[in-house]
């Protein structure tokens, strides 16, 4: 009888210790569940607060600027960069000193601060802000080592560093286009098992490019807010056409700028579509310094990639964001409607192209720096 009753209590105790169990874990699921955010939501008030310094009203903005990123934990490096800027220009000194830290600790480095001019001019007028923000970008550049996946980052640089090995081989090396194309194949295959995996390998699980940690030397302020595999889109026009449902909820999750999707999108749709058209047309754009330039580019993005990889003809244009302006990709979306792009944009949390007209001017008039990347406006 003693042994059917300790067992009878032991039993009980599994139960019940069972029962926490799963009641704990219920618990961790309901709590991770009620704090997933929605980055479209992100994206949307970014929008409005940029709508509000546009209209004069900095100090209010970084006050937005600051309640939204301690809300959404996977907040981008550029909007941080951007508010530090903003933050300057409502003479916040103690915002800018927190969007400055953000930054630091989501790997922004110090020549990318010193590069814009307004930033620099200040921090040499104060020495004492300068020697404390040194210091903590020292420290949150430790922070950002330690807080994303170096492994995974490395081989997609090593990735990356392939490519670009094999891409500007001499033309005449023998069989350059083959080996360039399988190294392009290869990438995209591996890219895309990771994605499936783990998920879009975004700034909050890789970080963004640093030259110190990835050993190169580029001007930063043109790179630094780049996805770091970002050519293995441009290279293989498949990359987007095998992750198209992951890179959407990529965007909702926060681990890809609705901006990058944009770009993956344009440059993949629009290289498939004209694969086989060999003719070229004449486009103007801006170039750093403001004046208007005039090219020839080509329809076919000559880099379209091996489409074995995916089925080409499932390819629809059925949404346009024109946000390759300059890049041979952009010609055949420039015939979509302004009103229809600005639908498609605000879909995926994107301003419309008011928008950015108004901060392409605001960035003029007060010498700041709010778009980043190669070509696209990103």
């Amino acid at each position: 009888m003693a042994t059917y009753i300790s067992f009878v209590l032991s039993k009980s105790k599994k139960v019940r210790f069972a029962v926490f169990i799963f009641l704990l874990l219920s618990f961790h699921h309901t709590e991770v569940f009620a704090q997933k955010k929605n980055y479209l939501e992100y994206h949307k008030q970014i929008t409005a607060i940029e709508e509000d310094f546009m209209d004069g009203n900095s100090r209010k903005a970084v006050i937005e600027y600051e309640a939204l990123f301690k809300e959404y934990p996977k907040s981008f490096a550029k909007d941080c960069y951007i508010a530090a800027q903003i933050a300057l220009l409502a003479n916040d000194t103690f915002r800018l000193k927190y969007f400055l830290d953000l930054c630091f600790k989501k790997g922004v480095e110090w020549s990318v601060v010193e590069e814009d001019s307004n930033l620099k001019a200040f921090l040499q007028a104060h020495p004492e802000i300068r020697r404390a923000a040194y210091a903590n970008w020292t420290e949150g550049n430790r922070y950002f080592v330690e807080h994303i996946n170096i492994p995974l980052r490395y081989e997609i640089r090593a990735m990356v560093q392939k490519d670009q090995l094999y891409h500007e081989l001499p033309e005449d090396y023998p069989k350059k286009d083959s080996l360039f194309q399988t190294v392009v194949n290869s990438n995209t295959e591996r890219f895309v098992q990771i994605v499936k995996q783990i998920g879009y390998p975004g700034a909050s699980k890789v970080g963004i490019a640093n030259n110190r940690l990835d050993n190169t030397s580029y001007r930063l302020v043109d790179k630094c807010f780049e996805d770091i595999g970002l050519i293995i889109f441009y290279h293989q026009s498949c990359t987007y056409q095998l992750l198209k449902d992951e890179l959407k909820t990529a965007v909702e999750e926060g681990d890809l700028h609705p901006a990058d999707f944009a770009t993956f999108y344009e440059w993949s749709t629009e290289s498939i579509i004209n694969a086989t058209d060999t003719s070229s047309v004449t486009v103007s754009f801006l170039d750093d310094s403001g004046n208007e330039v005039e090219t020839r580019a080509a329809r076919r993005n000559s880099s379209v990639g091996d489409l074995s990889l995916c089925s080409a003809k499932n390819v629809n244009a059925d949404a346009a964001y024109k946000i390759c302006k300059v890049m041979e990709v952009y010609l055949y979306f420039s015939s979509f409607d302004d009103a229809k792009v600005n639908v498609d944009r605000e879909k995926i949390g994107l301003p419309s192209l008011r928008h950015n007209q108004r901060k392409k001017d605001f960035e003029k008039k007060y010498g700041m720096t709010l778009f980043f990347g190669s070509y696209c406006e990103r």
